[in-house]
């Protein structure tokens, strides 16, 4: 009896010693947070997504966060998604619950009327994990090659040209969306998604009007240099943009894992509330993959 029982102390002690040691020494490539200033040099954040060491992409939890922990803050989380100086960075000072807490040396002009991202590095370089299918990109022919040159080569008026590429492509187009009706531009953002250091555009096509009664489908397509050619990448698709749905919005690209590629940052929205979706590009594969579609909105 005696020896049973030392053998259940040595087996609960070791459980202890390992689960000790697996969460001191557990660092994720990188964790992602909203960050909200509360006064001058302090606030609280929300761990959002985090990388984990495998290249998996996830809802973060407090299990990510701790005392200690840096971050640098990237962008505002407004509507004009303005980029920070790296230079303004938080430093965790208590993780009892979430949101944690945070204090930093300075402060971003106009702190308290803004959220920001912010961006906690283990590893700058990891591979990605993608999720879901492949989406391969779409040839696109000479007429619409020369139009997207001229964006770049030109001041021309960036949406009206990619305004003019989308009703020459707009046959292909509803091949891939066969109930998308509109070819109006609602918005745009310019990238680089493939890493080849050309500028790429991430466009949402449908009507201006998401939210209300009666708005219609919509799709995130990408027109992008690819290997010296101009193709053409068929994100996704909402149905339904209505007051009793979501609808798609675009975030930001930037490049997280350190391969050049910058990921997509898209949302399911709808008045209040922004659920994320990345997408990244896989060069081994030829391919846009999607690496994450979260299930909480982002808190702000």
């Amino acid at each position: 009896m005696r020896k049973i029982y030392l053998s259940l102390i040595f087996a609960t002690s070791l459980i202890i010693f390992i689960f000790t040691v697996f969460a001191t020494t557990y660092k994720a490539n990188l964790v992602i947070s909203t960050i909200s200033f509360d006064n001058e040099k302090s606030g609280v954040f929300y761990p959002e997504i985090t990388v984990d060491t495998d290249g998996t992409w996830r809802e973060a939890t407090i299990r990510d966060i701790w005392v200690g922990q840096e971050y640098k803050l990237f962008m505002t989380l407004n509507e004009k998604k303005d980029t920070i100086n790296n230079n303004f960075r938080i430093v965790v000072n208590n993780v009892d619950d979430i949101p944690g807490k945070f204090q930093s040396q300075t402060k971003p002009k106009n702190a308290k009327n803004y959220y920001y991202f912010g961006i906690y590095y283990n590893k700058p370089r990891f591979f990605n994990k993608g999720i879901g299918k492949l989406i391969k990109p779409k040839r696109v022919n000479s007429v619409i090659k020369n139009d997207f040159k001229k964006i770049n080569e030109t001041n021309a008026n960036t949406k009206e040209l990619l305004g003019k590429i989308v009703k020459l492509d707009w046959i292909n187009i509803k091949k891939d969306f066969p109930k998308l009706a509109s070819q109006n531009i609602h918005s745009y953002i310019a990238g680089d998604i493939n890493g080849d250091n050309i500028k790429d555009y991430i466009l949402i096509i449908g009507e201006n009007t998401f939210g209300s009664q009666n708005s219609g489908p919509a799709a995130v397509i990408a027109y992008f240099t690819n290997k010296g050619k101009i193709e053409r990448l068929p994100v996704d698709f909402w149905e339904k943009t209505s007051d009793e749905t979501s609808f798609p919005e675009l975030l930001f690209t930037k490049d997280f894992n350190g391969d050049k590629a910058e990921e997509l940052f898209i949302s399911d929205s709808d008045i209040d509330t922004k659920i994320p979706i990345v997408y990244s590009w896989f060069e081994e594969r030829n391919g846009l993959m999607m690496l994450y579609h979260g299930t909480r909105e982002f808190w702000q």
